[in-house]
């Protein structure tokens, strides 16, 4: 099932932040979605903070603290799908 949620518009394991904004300007149009900007790295380019959904039992995902490792984010907007 995979193939039903996998995000397309990322293809490689490099990619920079201009490929994801676009994905998350998608995600504030959902109504379980909230999306928040924290601040700024020392490259200027956005920290965002998103959450999805609702209930009791709270979880942190929390992905590419160093640049080059992108998987996690890859891996985010899969399950955002």
């Amino acid at each position: 099932d995979y193939e039903k949620f996998k995000e397309e518009s990322i293809l490689q394991k490099n990619f920079p932040y201009t490929s994801i904004a676009p994905l998350i300007e998608k995600l504030k149009a959902n109504p379980l979605c909230k999306v928040q900007r924290l601040g700024y790295s020392i490259e200027k380019r956005p920290i965002n903070l998103i959450s999805l959904g609702k209930g009791p039992v709270q979880v942190l995902l929390w992905s590419q603290m160093h640049g080059d490792e992108s998987t996690a984010t890859m891996a985010l907007f899969d399950m955002f799908n």
